[in-house]
């Protein structure tokens, strides 16, 4: 037999890498994670953490123990852009910065994230005041991140909670119910719902329930003669909109069709409301569209006055201040007054 060494060629490219510590008893969070990055270039790699039970405050705090070791025995030896630590209540229990300190311990180079300081930092930038909160935890556990959104200045509305003990059971929890659950949750005039827990089966159901929750404007197109059937339409600035058919005496929605499926609300740029003071003082209305990821400074603006006289720009998909935008534009539609002249 002829036996040859061939020397190896390394590449020194990598995308950014993520370190994910799980918990050992999770079912879903390396699939929910990876349905999340699927689509972008991310080196994603996991590892476990021993849980203790039941779960209380102590045995999350006793979990974070071991929480350098897991991090080092991540790509051993190798820098990681990014560690999360997928626990929610493991992080208000022992405290962002105590475990931000033992993953750096082991990677020092590395960010630190978890769900619990994500869902502030997100919420903080779409200017959440309100939550509602759901937890599948027992009722200290459940008060515990009540406490938590409150020290971080949130008002909480409204809460409920499952009272489970075992992060096992956590992820055995019937989707179908869930989304039941919080479909049928009292809000109390939250501007969202906070779900907490990577375990809970929570990621498949979440475009199901926002189309169920505030956010959508909603028209009704038509009704039958008797008004117990109707065709109803949702839409927001982002989105032309779907349509529905409603059964009212059953209260049941069933989506018919999504005008244009192609479009990516992701993409779309946000028209805010805007109002301003004319010369003589008059309060004048309009909507301002700057491009997505714009601060708003030094943009080319294109003025778009809607026509006359008794018309008016309202709220919603506009396909050319998309276009604009898009482009680069900021575009700014007012409300303006119209003199009629009647000869």
């Amino acid at each position: 037999m002829h036996s040859v060494k061939i020397d190896p060629k390394y590449t020194n490219i990598s995308n950014p890498r993520v370190g994910l510590i799980a918990l050992a008893t999770d079912f879903r969070i390396e699939k929910d994670f990876i349905s999340i990055i699927k689509n972008q270039n991310i080196d994603f790699f996991v590892n476990r953490i021993h849980c203790y039970f039941p779960l209380t405050s102590e045995n999350l705090i006793k979990m974070s123990n071991t929480v350098t070791e897991i991090s080092e025995d991540i790509l051993p030896n190798e820098k990681l852009d990014c560690v999360v630590y997928g626990c929610t209540s493991g992080t208000i229990a022992a405290g962002y910065e105590t475990i931000k300190k033992k993953v750096n311990l082991a990677k020092p180079e590395a960010e630190v994230t978890t769900p619990s300081t994500a869902a502030i930092n997100a919420l903080r930038k779409m200017k959440i005041k309100k939550v509602a909160i759901f937890t599948p935890y027992s009722k200290p556990l459940n008060d515990d991140v009540i406490d938590y959104f409150e020290s971080e200045n949130f008002k909480v509305s409204s809460n409920a909670y499952f009272g489970i003990t075992n992060d096992l059971d956590i992820g055995k929890v019937d989707e179908d119910y869930l989304y039941k659950t919080l479909l049928e949750m009292d809000l109390g005039n939250a501007d969202c719902l906070f779900i907490s827990c990577t375990a809970l089966p929570a990621l498949s159901i979440i475009e199901k329930l926002e189309k169920k929750l505030p956010g959508y404007e909603v028209g009704i197109t038509s009704f039958s003669k008797d008004e117990t059937k109707a065709v109803v339409i949702t839409y927001t600035d982002k989105s032309r909109g779907t349509y529905y058919y409603y059964d009212v005496e059953n209260d049941k929605l069933t989506e018919l069709g999504e005008i244009s499926p192609w479009l990516n609300e992701d993409h779309m740029a946000e028209m805010k409301p805007i109002k301003y003071k004319s010369r003589d003082g008059l309060i004048i209305h309009g909507y301002l569209t700057l491009p997505k990821g714009s601060n708003g400074k030094n943009l080319p603006v294109v003025v778009n006055p809607h026509g006359g006289p008794w018309a008016r720009d309202t709220w919603g998909y506009r396909p050319e201040i998309q276009f604009l935008a898009n482009r680069g534009f900021a575009v700014f539609q007012m409300n303006l007054r119209w003199m009629m002249i009647l000869y």
